[in-house]
Order: structure tokens, then sequence, then C-alpha cells
């Protein structure tokens, strides 16, 4: 009999239909190579429903006299099992059809390692013998195994790796003595031992329900709030020596053992295995260091049971310089006298009844301003810490410009009180777009005390005091009054749960800064959780269109198809659509017939060498426009949404928007063109090249509408009078590339703000344009200021990548 490469061990108790499904997923894998060994703890004979399930007989039943437990009976499984690499399967639990291929893939490249995939966790009732999933999350899902975030919490469920058979059995299998955690046990002994290799791949499910009747699911799973079973494993593995396993472990202990399987307290991500590698290197401009500190006003709202926390701020606020306060807002008591700034008379405390009265804690903090005399306010969380120069930087990021009365700065998540920081925030300067999708300046803000007693009092929006009070100073002086200190200042505490009304407060403020504004939108849920979109009104009355179809001197593209895909999806009578190709295929006219639309055709446009010169072709077609609103579209794109160009004529309508621009993406899914990022890769480059589109982004940027510096001609609109306010495109100095870059800049010159789309999705059938370094060299020598600073974009962050990556230290 041949040895198969895989054994999958399936553990059940007396669970039949839940059982059958695990089977049937374990039999419909596509590599074929594997044998399955049910291991029966305790329930009735098998064999029945598996000669049903397998006429194959790939399926053999192991009986255990009684209840075992899931450790022992998996160790009986391995017993039995004859394949090289052993994998788990719990009875509740299902296999996707790829998952052993998945694994095979990353052992034939690392045959002595353990291989993982990732799970989605599936909430269920059993309706009538009918599985119904009710929610569901994918709560482990990370980049890069780190041994260190193993010893501190499990991440791997038992159903998603597999190991060679040997390996398990020199480790001693799973410890049939652990009411829980043997799983976690064992990938800990495993750790020690051998390498990990994970595969980002969701390829299981893992199925739980209630924890009542036949049907409750395996309490190995559902039961991780075991802290002496913890801490015998805590004290079994040690610490590894390393301060972020103790750190970790001490968060845990603090704020509770149940805390979450979701809860990474070390990040696997790229992001953060890069930041720590940056912090040591990055220090802040020593002359903006040099400046006499301004003093602050830190309010701290605590609620009851975060002393701990509390007690990390006031450490930070210790090292601040003497013309600082803080002030600790909350239910009593606030200061226990083991606190060392509970000591310190720079340090007040204001009692409340109860945070949970809003309109109240408002008064207080009005109170707290108008008695103030320091020069800014913040609004901190317990937990909260502080750079001990933050008050020299805010004075050198005034003292850079007069007209500022209010300062935002990056931020990051740290373990507290150990300070060990990870994932960092950082922002682009003032964006009003972005800041009504979502809340990316958090609470690492300040705003002048005098700015805010011109503003008047704040208002009753839990959580959102200053930002508030932020659109209101945005309404009356622009965004020259706001400024951003691209340093990470601010280090929030991980785990921090904000206000429960903050988000229905923020979705209040951002509709009255709408409402101030005259602009009419309606604010709607945003494409990623917590985050909001501006729904604007159409003009009145309806705008004429005018499409003008363009290719670049080496392809034609496919202007009949990029037409018929857009009169499919436009609904827009009176459309006007320029074929200004210049290639040999005319467009039929029969096209437009059923939308009553007008297509003309532009003869090709040469320079005086000869070539073409797309700029000149599409000034030329937009001369013969009578629209009011252009629309610059590449003939190998292909129109994906019903109705996307009202999508925008509703952004590029309104009167301070110069230019906006789509996403484009290519036949596999990612991003092509879409927002362009000064300074990137030495000149101008596309953010989030080559990223799925449906991938959030950094800080989710990818999927909100914002402010940017160029979009690509690709798909571009604006209005038409703007577009010969400007002159059109530069034919002289961008015949071809970097032509609408070149053309957002002249827009933001006079005042008018570039918007990105990125909802609106069209495809490009064409993904990549040809490098032009002469056009690069026009750029620089045009805007070099510009390109050294892109105000969409944050100096932090990588000049080389386009997928805002923090920047890896040089290679040794």
């Amino acid at each position: 009999m041949s040895v198969p490469l895989f054994s999958i061990i399936v553990t059940t108790v007396d669970r039949p239909q839940l059982l059958r499904d695990a089977i049937g997923s374990a039999l419909g894998q596509s590599l074929p190579d594997f044998e399955v060994i049910v291991v029966n703890d305790g329930g009735p004979d098998l064999d029945p429903l598996l000669e049903n399930l397998d006429p194959l007989h790939r399926v053999a039943q192991l009986r255990l006299p009684g209840r075992s437990g899931p450790g022992r009976a998996r160790n009986a499984g391995m017993q039995k099992a004859r394949g090289e690499f052993v994998c788990f399967l719990d009875d509740d639990d299902l296999y996707h059809p790829e998952h052993l291929a998945t694994l095979h893939q990353g052992l034939v490249a690392n045959p002595e390692a353990l291989v993982y995939a990732d799970a989605v966790v599936h909430h269920e009732v059993i309706d009538g013998g009918t599985r119904r999933i009710v929610n569901s999350a994918a709560p482990w899902q990370h980049e890069l195994f780190i041994k260190q975030r193993l010893w501190i919490h499990n991440f791997i469920p038992v159903q998603v790796f597999a190991v060679r058979r040997r390996a398990l059995l020199a480790v001693g299998g799973f410890d049939e003595e652990l009411r829980a955690f043997e799983d976690w046990d064992l990938l800990l002994k495993l750790a020690a031992q051998q390498d990990f290799i994970h595969i980002p791949r969701v390829t299981s499910e893992i199925r739980m329900r209630p924890q009542s009747g036949a049907h409750r699911s395996q309490s190995v799973k559902s039961d991780r709030s075991e802290p002496e079973i913890i801490e015998q494993l805590y004290a079994r593995h040690g610490d590894l020596c390393d301060p972020l396993v103790r750190a970790g472990r001490a968060f845990v202990r603090g704020n509770g053992f149940a805390s979450g399987p979701d809860f990474l307290i070390v990040d696997a991500s790229e992001t953060d295995l890069a930041y720590r590698a940056w912090l040591p290197r990055h220090t802040p401009d020593a002359a903006a260091l040099a400046h006499a500190p301004d003093s602050m006003l830190l309010i701290v709202i605590t609620p009851t049971g975060h002393e701990s926390w509390l007690a990390a701020t006031a450490a930070s606020f210790a090292a601040l310089p003497d013309n600082s306060s803080l002030v600790v807002v909350g239910e009593t008591p606030l200061l226990p006298p083991t606190i060392p700034a509970a000591h310190d008379p720079r340090v007040s405390t204001r009692p409340i009844a109860t945070l949970d009265d809003f309109v109240g804690l408002t008064a207080v903090l009005n109170d707290i301003v108008a008695e103030a005399g320091e020069k800014w306010v913040a609004i901190l969380p317990a937990g909260a810490t502080l750079d001990a120069g933050t008050g020299s930087l805010l004075a050198a990021c005034a003292a850079a410009d007069e007209r500022r009365r209010a300062i935002y700065c990056d931020h990051d998540q740290a373990i507290v009180p150990q300070d060990i920081r990870a994932r960092p925030s950082f922002k682009p300067d003032f964006d009003p777009e972005l800041y009504c999708a979502q809340d990316y300046i958090g609470p690492a803000l300040w705003i002048r005390r005098d700015a805010l007693r011109d503003l008047g009092p704040l208002q009753p929006f839990p959580g959102n005091w200053l930002h508030d009070a932020l659109w209101r100073l945005y309404d009356r002086a622009g965004a020259a009054a706001i400024g951003h200190l691209a340093e990470p200042l601010v280090h929030l505490p991980i785990g921090g749960v904000g206000h429960p009304l903050a988000l229905a407060a923020r979705q209040a403020v951002v509709e009255q800064h709408l409402a101030r504004a005259g602009q009419g939108g309606r604010v709607v849920a945003g494409p990623v959780a917590g985050s909001f979109a501006i729904d604007y009104p159409l003009p009145a009355p309806a705008p004429r269109l005018s499409v003008i179809v363009w290719a670049d001197g080496n392809d034609a593209g496919d202007a009949a198809r990029c037409i018929d895909s857009l009169l499919r999806n436009v609904a827009c009578p009176g459309l006007e659509i320029i074929d200004a190709t210049g290639g040999a295929q005319a467009v039929p006219a029969e096209l437009a017939a059923n939308q009553g639309a007008t297509i003309h055709r532009l003869p090709p446009l040469t320079d005086a060498t000869g070539a073409a010169n797309t700029s000149a072709a599409m000034n030329a077609a937009a001369k013969l426009a009578t629209g009011n609103f252009l629309i610059f579209l590449r003939a190998s794109t292909e129109s994906l949404q019903p109705d996307w160009l009202s999508a925008l004529v509703r952004q590029a309508a309104r009167a301070d928007i110069g230019a906006v621009g789509t996403r484009l993406i290519g036949p596999d899914g990612t991003l092509v063109a879409g927002a362009t990022v000064l300074g990137l890769q030495e000149g101008a480059a596309t953010a989030f090249l080559g990223l799925s589109y449906q991938a959030p982004g950094y800080l989710d940027r990818q999927q909100l509408v914002q402010c940017v510096s160029a979009v690509s001609r690709r798909c571009l609109m604006l209005r038409r009078e703007a577009f010969a306010a400007v002159g059109g495109f530069n034919a002289v100095n961008y015949p071809d590339r970097h032509a609408d870059t070149d053309l957002c800049l002249r827009l933001g010159e006079r005042g008018l703000r570039v918007l990105w789309l990125p909802a609106t999705v069209v495809a490009d059938h064409v993904a990549t344009e040809r490098p032009d370094a002469r056009a690069v060299d026009q750029l620089r020598r045009d805007w070099s200021r510009r390109l050294a600073a892109d105000p969409a974009y944050n100096r932090n962050l990588s000049r080389q990548r386009t997928d805002f990556a923090v920047p890896r230290p040089p290679a040794e």
C-alpha cells in the first residue's frame, strides 16, 4: 500500500451531521494524495456513515473507548497516520478545496518547516438541520510569522497548518493533560525546533455556535478564558528573554485573558517591522527642537478601570516642560496616591458623576478651557503618551506660518506602559475630503486656546469636541489655519476604546460642516468600516458632457470597444464623443444612435518631427467640444459601472474642484493608474500601483475620496472653463507623458483642488505606459519645489515604493 502525502486527522464526538460536512470538505481537496483518519472519541460507530460518504475507502475510523479529550484523540490519530505530513480538522470545521494544495506549495519550498494558511470564522446557527451563517470575521489574518507573537497568544488555529509527522512525534505530540490550549502548547514546542512559514490565504473555515445543545462548539475553541492554563504555558515556555514578549504578556494579564484572538499585540505586518527599524534611525529636526517650547493644556478623559493607562500618560507628562499642565477628567477615584502625578502641582482632576453624560462632560471641558492659560489645548485618551520635545516642535510649526491656529501630528500606537510602538499613522497635510471620509487625524490634535475662544464653546459631540472645532476653524479660515507636524509625537494605547457615540457624533460634525459650506451634500456610509462618503447633488440643469477618447503614440487602443462600453453604462442623453485616437479604425456611428449621442473623429496630429503629439490631439478635441465638462478617456479603457460619469460630475461641478480622476485597474484586478504622488521614484508615480483594487491600502486610502496633487489622464474630468483657463495640456513641454501631472499642478496654482475617487472604477487593458525620461526631466525643471514635498503624501514614507511603505534601513 502506497504511503499518502498527507494524513488528515479529524476528531469527532457524536455529531454526525457536522462530521458529514467536515469529511466532505476533506474529500473534496484538489490535491488527491491524502488519507483521512476519523478519531471517534467515545461516540457511536461511524462505519455506516463513512461507507456512505467514502465509497473509495480513503477514510478510516479509529474508535476510542471513552471521552479522551482533543489532545489524546489527536495523538491517537497521529499514531495511526501513515502520511509524510499531518494536518488536523475538527468535526465542525471545513477545508476549502485548495487547502492541501496551498500547504503543499509551501512545503515543497520549505519541507522541514511548519506551513500554515489563514482561516475565516463563521458564527452560525443550525435551524431545522440547515447551517446558517450569522456573521463572519477573519481575526487572525496577518502577513509574516513573528515568533514573539506566538509566545504571547495563539493566532494559528489547529486546522490551518501542516507539518511532518516525525516532527510532531519528536516533540511528544499534544499534552493530553491540558484541558485547553493544547494546540497552542504544541505550536510552542514546534516553534522552538523549526521554522514557521505563513501563506496569507484563507483556505479553511472555523464554525462557531451558541454554547448549548448537541451542536455546541468544541470547548477547545470557545473557552479561551483560562488564566491558570495560560500562566502554566507562559512558565513552561519562558519569554525568550525578549522585552516584547514580556510586554505582551503583561498586557494580556492586565486586560483579561479573553481580550480577543484578534488582538495583535505584536503585529506581523511589513509596515510594523519596517517601523520598528525606522524608529531608532529617526530624530526630529534639531533646529525645531531648539525652539522654546509652547505651553500645552492636556485634558485626559479617563474611564474607570484605566488607572494603569493613566499612569503611563502621567509619566509621559512628567517629562514635559514646566509650562504645561494636565487635567484628568473622569469618574472618581481619579488619581491613586501611588501614581507620582498625584503629587505634581501641574496636574489637577475634574471628577464627573458619569462619562456617559456627554452634555455635562462637555460643560466640564468648556470650564477647563475657559480657565486655562496655556497656548495649545489637546484632548487625549488615557494611556496616550507624548514625546518630550512636543512643545518645541509645536512652537516651530506655528512659527513657520503665523496663520496656523490648529496643528496635528503623526501618531502611532503603543503597548502600555512599556511604550513598545507600532502601527504608525503617517498622515497627509490637511485634506478636507479625506477628513470627511475618515478621522485620519485622531486625537493627535492641538488647537490654540485663543482660537477656541473665538470659535465659541465646545459642542456636545462625544469624542469629537476638537474635531468639530477644527471644522469650524476650517470653514472660517481655510486650510492655511491648520498645520501638520510630520512627526509621530503622540502614542495611543493599543486596545483603547473610544466613546460609543463617537461615530454618530462625527457624522453630525461632518453634516454641520457641509451645511455651513452650503454644498448640499448628504453623508452616507463609506466603503470601509467607520468611513463616510458624501453624496453631492447633480448640477441642474443637467450639464452637457464631452468625452474625448485618446490614445498615445504607440497604442491606438480599441476606440470602438471603449465607446461601446461607455454607452452601455452611461445614461446621458446628448453625450458628445470625440475620437482623438488618430487610428485607422473608424468608430461606427450606430454605436451612439440608441443613446442620442454624437461621435466626431479628428485626424492624426503630429509635431514638427512627424511624431504623434497626444497632448496636441487632446487640446484640439477640447476646442471642438461643446460640453460643459470634458472627460479624457484612454481608448484602451472599458467602463465597468453603471452611470459612473455622474459620480464624477457630482464632484467636478463643485466650484473649488479643478479635476477629478478615477481608479483604473488592469485585467488582473490590480491598480494601474489613478492618483499620482509627486517625488516618488525620482519624479512622479502612481499611488498603490499594482495593489489589488479590493485592498484598503495604507490607512484605507486606496478606498477613500481624497485630494491629490494629480490624477491620470486615462480617465480625467474637469470643467471646460477650467481647462481653458490654464491653457489646456502643455503640448510643447509634455507632448505625451506627465501632461496630466502638469495640468493638475497648474490647476492647483489657481486654487482648484484635484480629487481622486477610488470607488469609481474603470478597466484599462493596457497596464503600463512607456517610460519617458525627457518628460520626467521636464517635470523636475518645472515643478521641483512641488516634487520635493507632496502635501498628499508624508515625508516619512518611502520615496521609492508606491504602496505608502515605511522605508527600510539601507542594506548593510
